[in-house]
């Protein structure tokens, strides 16, 4: 083999991990950037939402865990101030990087579980935590006292 094969072969070879390198770290980076340092406070929606409420609120949380790929630990560090689109920012700072469909999930799983409408998710990057959690409590009680 020729030195400039051998070159060029060690190219590739690099460029290739570089190229997987950035992909493993944009897959298992994401969302969880906005939480890290952030002391875990597992009582944070106890506090908040108490009752009947408890279980739904959950599930809204595990939704929103689900679709931003968050530990079930990250949870407890969730703000209810936290604004979705902050989230997706920290784990994808370059728009043109790309992700892993976080609100194309979660816009999937709450047309599902809620049946919500387009209109009431038309605004889904815009909404904090709190108002995920708010709408899957409001649809959920409707359903109830619907049915």
């Amino acid at each position: 083999m020729s030195l400039v094969a051998g070159l060029q072969i060690a190219v590739a070879a690099l460029v290739c991990g570089v190229i997987v390198d950035h992909l493993f770290r944009t897959k298992h980076r994401p969302s969880r950037q906005h939480l890290l340092g952030r002391e875990a406070d597992q009582d944070r929606w106890v506090r908040l939402y108490q009752g009947e409420d408890l279980p739904v609120v959950q599930e809204a949380l595990a939704a929103v865990a689900s679709a931003f790929l968050l530990r079930a630990d990250d949870v407890a560090r969730l703000l209810p101030e936290d604004r979705l689109m902050d989230i997706y920012r920290a784990a994808y700072p370059d728009r043109d990087t790309p992700d892993a469909l976080e609100f194309e999930m979660l816009w999937k799983d709450m047309k599902e579980a809620l049946q919500a409408s387009d209109g009431e998710l038309g605004g889904l990057t815009q909404m904090t935590v709190r108002e995920v959690v708010e709408m899957w409590r409001q649809k959920r009680r409707r359903r109830l006292t619907t049915a």
